[in-house]
């Protein structure tokens, strides 16, 4: 080999090498783009972190277009975050909303585009997450039962195992009763429905249920319960001018309860009932026990 072929492979080497190995520059662009992709990464779900992370790009991109509105947003929640991504793909496809056509800008916005989508999604599950949080007990449970979802507080009233329980993953009301008639609304049901059922100490469970849009879940919420009759008692009598004997019978037979049943919870013999009875439908002005309950339930949800 010659002394002109040899210095001719050595300077063909070297540019190989100088090739292979970035130079401090792009050494420098690459890592900032990684401190930054990993800026965008943990900002998701999280609006105030997400300015700040815009306000890197802006700095970093010299952007002064939108980027530079974006990080003057008085909000960035999840469409704002969406309707962002969609210009700033717009404005790296024609260049024309910051008048600037410098391609590796416009390649950077381009690539923060995708980040800014993902931020929009993760952010309003975050949201979704928090609103469910506020809601009362509730379950999110397929046709057969199988809890895909519960909030905090679904989870501590099926973790006490009181009135619910969940038996290999599946939701299951402690009353057999209950059981049975959730069971059959979550295979019939269709829409928004509601179930109810006694508990073994006597009182009432109701149990909304809402279908999903996926058609496959099935929301459960538990409802309150219904004031008992000792709380409309004073309403009652206050409006009809009743004594107290005779607001605690209507109050008893605006909760659903016989005669014989408002009785035997008062501690009274039937005649006597009968006797508060009549007296109230007197003070009451009107005919008859139907008219009666139809007068206390608007009375009671006045």
């Amino acid at each position: 080999m010659t002394h002109a072929s040899a210095s001719s492979s050595t300077v063909a080497a070297t540019g190989e090498q100088s090739k292979a190995e970035p130079s401090p520059a792009s050494a420098d662009e690459a890592s900032q783009l990684l401190q930054l992709a990993a800026r965008l990464h943990s900002a998701r779900g999280n609006p105030d972190a997400w300015r700040e992370a815009l306000v890197a790009c802006r700095d970093w991109f010299g952007c002064a277009g939108i980027l530079g509105l974006a990080t003057d947003a008085p909000r960035l929640g999840p469409d704002e975050l969406e309707a962002l991504a969609g210009r700033l793909t717009h404005c790296a496809t024609y260049g024309d909303n910051c008048g600037d056509c410098d391609p590796v800008k416009r390649r950077r916005c381009a690539a923060l585009a995708p980040h800014l989508h993902e931020a929009a999604v993760a952010t309003r599950k975050t949201l979704q997450a928090a609103l469910f949080d506020r809601l009362p007990p509730t379950w999110i449970v397929d046709r057969g039962g199988r809890v895909r979802e519960a909030n905090a507080a679904a989870k501590a009233l099926t973790r006490a195992g009181e009135r619910f329980l969940a038996v290999d993953g599946c939701f299951a009301p402690v009353a057999p009763s209950g059981a049975a008639l959730l069971r059959k609304a979550l295979a019939d049901g269709n829409g928004e429905t509601r179930v109810s059922w006694k508990d073994r100490d006597g009182g009432e469970t109701t149990l909304l249920l809402q279908v999903l849009p996926d058609s496959a879940g099935v929301a459960l919420t538990l409802l309150p319960e219904p004031p008992g009759a000792a709380e409309f008692a004073p309403l009652l009598g206050a409006h009809l001018h009743l004594t107290g004997r005779q607001s605690e019978l209507a109050a008893n037979l605006l909760a659903g309860h016989t005669l014989a049943d408002a009785a035997r919870m008062m501690g009274i013999s039937r005649d006597t009932a009968n006797e508060h009875l009549v007296a109230t439908l007197r003070r009451a002005k009107v005919p008859d026990r139907k008219s009666l309950l139809s007068l206390l339930r608007r009375v009671a949800h006045r």
